[in-house]
């Protein structure tokens, strides 16, 4: 800043708008400031690098401007990436690197359920499910709305039937006994490693497998 205005003030005496005098009256002040000047001192500046009237902006203004209004810099915010869990919810997990053992992470707690064989999943599947009316079924026309991705879904008023909503195209798809629980896992199955899927907490009650 001191170097700056001491630019000015050089330029100020080539074009006649300050005395010879004021950039030794300046310099007084500047090391006066030591970096953190009064009132007092910017007023002496504007008046020795003042131009014109007062009601036009001159050097003197805008050096009280810089000193009363410093400029900051902002530091970017950084923002935290989204949880591993809350990414994968509703999704279906083939744990690749133990025996294609295959979980459910349930998008009501982003909490992970063991899906022990085609019996024991579609139970799972039946205990997480979301119960539905026909009509409200009916009106989704084939596609379920954004906050049902990745539910299963229990018709109440049509024997208990069971359907998976596909959480990265909302698509309804049924799921009919234990051999269609199977093939869902088997098309619709994520492979995920051991590393990843340990940042998914187990629910409590299900078979927690290492």
């Amino acid at each position: 800043m001191k170097r700056i205005i001491s630019v000015f003030a050089v330029a100020a005496v080539v074009m006649g708008v300050m005395s010879p005098m004021a950039p030794a009256a300046a310099a007084g002040i500047l090391n006066g400031l030591n970096g953190a000047g009064n009132i007092g001192d910017l007023f002496a500046l504007d008046r020795l690098f003042n131009v014109g009237d007062d009601s036009q902006t001159n050097l003197g203004d805008l050096f009280i401007l810089d000193q009363l209004f410093p400029q900051q810099t902002t530091a970017p915010v950084a923002v935290a990436p989204t949880p591993l869990r809350q990414r994968l919810s509703g999704r279906i997990l083939i744990q690749t690197e133990a025996d294609g053992r295959a979980w459910y992470v349930n998008p009501a707690d982003t909490q992970r359920y063991y899906l022990n064989g085609p019996q024991a999943a579609l139970t799972i599947m039946g205990e997480q499910a979301t119960g539905i009316t026909n009509a409200n079924f009916d009106a989704f026309g084939g596609t379920a709305p954004s906050r049902l991705a990745g539910k299963f879904l229990l018709k109440v008023e049509d024997s208990g039937k069971l359907y998976y909503v596909n959480p990265t195209d909302r698509s309804i798809i049924p799921v009919i006994g234990a051999a269609g629980a199977f093939n869902l896992i088997e098309d619709r199955g994520l492979g995920i490693t051991n590393a990843n899927i340990e940042q998914i907490p187990v629910a409590p009650g299900s078979l927690a497998v290492n």
